[in-house]
Order: C-alpha cells, then sequence, then structure tokens
C-alpha cells in the first residue's frame, strides 16, 4: 500500500517543484524588464531634459544678441572706431555756441592806462561756423566766421544828458553808470588744435573783429563803433565724433584805433572766459 502511494508522492513532488521554479524565473525576468523600461525611460527623460536645456540656452543667448543690439548700434562710432577717428579731417565743419564773461577789471597788456575803464564787466555771446582746412604733424588747422549777435557791457561809463555845465547844474554828474548792449562780426578766426589723434584736445585761437554798441565805449565821447582783437586757447574734449565741449580763456581787446583822437582811445582789455558747445559735421 505505501508503494502505491509514494508514486505519486514522488510525482506530485516533482511537479510542484517545477511549477515554483518556473514561477521564481518569470518574476526574475519580469523585475529584470522593469529595471530596463524604468532605465530606458530615465535615460529618454535625460537626453529630453539635455535637448531642453539646449534650446533654452539657445534662446537666452539669442535673446542677449538682441537686446544689446540696440547698445552696439548706438556705440558703434565709438567702440569700434580706428585710432584715428577723433582726428579732425580737411574739410570737416563746425558750428559752436559759445558764452564768455569778463569777472574781473580788464588788464593793460596793450600799454599805459590812459583812462579809467575799470569797473566794467563783459558778457559776449558767440556763434562761430568753422571749416578744417588741413592737418598736419598731428596738428589741425581750422577757420572760422563768427559773430557776437549779443555783447553786454555792465556798468559802462557814459555822458550823462541831464548834465549841462558844472555852473548850470552843480549837483549833476557829468557821466553815468549804465549798461551798454553791441553786435560784433569776427570774420578772421583761426584755430590750432594739437594732438588731433586725441580726444582731448588743447588748442590756440586767434580772432579779429568789428564791434557795434548803442553808446560810446570804452569811455564817454570815444565812439560806438569799435575794432577788437583776441587771443588765447584752452581744451576741447570730443564728447562723440559730432559732438565737443571746451572751456578756454581769451584776451579781448576793443579799440576805436584813433578814430577821433588818441585821447579818445584809451582801449578796454578784457579777460574773458568762456564755454562752448560745437556740432561737428562730415
Amino acid at each position: 500500500m505505501l508503494d502505491y502511494l509514494k508514486l505519486p508522492g514522488s510525482l506530485f513532488f516533482i511537479l510542484f517543484v517545477f511549477i515554483y521554479t518556473n514561477s521564481a524565473q518569470t518574476l526574475n525576468e519580469n523585475k529584470s524588464s522593469d529595471k530596463e523600461i524604468g532605465k530606458s525611460f530615465s535615460d529618454e527623460s535625460q537626453l529630453a531634459g539635455d535637448a531642453l536645456k539646449q534650446k533654452l540656452f539657445a534662446a537666452n543667448r539669442f535673446g542677449n544678441k538682441s537686446k544689446d543690439s540696440p547698445k552696439s548700434e548706438k556705440e558703434n562710432q565709438e567702440e569700434s572706431a580706428e585710432p584715428n577717428a577723433w582726428r579732425p579731417r580737411r574739410g570737416d565743419k563746425s558750428f559752436t555756441v559759445e558764452y564768455g564773461i569778463s569777472p574781473f577789471n580788464p588788464s593793460n597788456f596793450s600799454g599805459p592806462k590812459q583812462f579809467d575803464v575799470y569797473g566794467r564787466d563783459l558778457h559776449l555771446f558767440s556763434v562761430r561756423a568753422g571749416r578744417i582746412i588741413g592737418t598736419k604733424n598731428n596738428v589741425s588747422y581750422e577757420n572760422m566766421f563768427g559773430a557776437s549777435p549779443l555783447a553786454i557791457f555792465t556798468r559802462n561809463e557814459v555822458v550823462n544828458a541831464a548834465f549841462v555845465s558844472a555852473a548850470a547844474t552843480p549837483f549833476v554828474a557829468p557821466t553815468k553808470r549804465e549798461t551798454t548792449y553791441g553786435i560784433g562780426i569776427q570774420p578772421v578766426n583761426f584755430k590750432f588744435m594739437f594732438f588731433a589723434k586725441n580726444r582731448l584736445k588743447p588748442y590756440a585761437q586767434v580772432g579779429a573783429g568789428l564791434l557795434f554798441t548803442n553808446k560810446d565805449v570804452p569811455v564817454p565821447r570815444a565812439t560806438a563803433f569799435n575794432f577788437t582783437g583776441d587771443f588765447g586757447g584752452g581744451l576741447m574734449y570730443m564728447l562723440n565724433v559730432k559732438r565737443a565741449i571746451s572751456f578756454g580763456y581769451k584776451y579781448f581787446h576793443i579799440s576805436n584805433g584813433k578814430g577821433l583822437d588818441n585821447m579818445n582811445n584809451p582801449g578796454y582789455n578784457a579777460n574773458i572766459f568762456y564755454i562752448n558747445y560745437s556740432f561737428l559735421f562730415r
């Protein structure tokens, strides 16, 4: 009896081992497949992320380039300028507006003082049109035509119309101080700019012209017509290739050239400090 039972038991045991072994193998295969699928998905996600990063980086570069384009366009004349960009060239033109003031008493540079021309201040508003006539050895030469649409002499001494004579009007002064206005032209002006290739240029300047005033200048019974002459210099700084600002000094002389007589030609010599702004055309 027991022998008959041993045979089915052995078969059952063999079947159980076979089923268990196949199940374990299948489970392991499923786990390996899941791992491979997960790894594949992770690799694909990483590739997609890298591609997205590259797209964002490219977009960022393109955006920065577009953002910076207006700046480079605006400053291209200065940033990409050649060393000679600041150097004036023959034929270049300029237009300058200028304000100058003589803040203290005139000097006697031109000779001994014959009359009391002290106590007068001069305010001078000028414009000039210039043209570069050449540059040689790092020095530029400019010819200019100037005009002074407004000249103001404060506390200018003039004849007092209320004065008749010392006997008739003993308490009235023969002269009085009042503001005098004038206009002028300076057809002869020359400017010499040194270190022409530099952005900051020292310069020397000389000019001559005519001045017309509504009252006699610089003393009573002189004349309302005078000749003018000036010389001086300063520093010009180019803001860019088409704009410049200058600070300078000039010794400004006024005289009627003995148009009446020597006693009425004392001359007036002003120390003028000025600032001007220039528009440059190339």
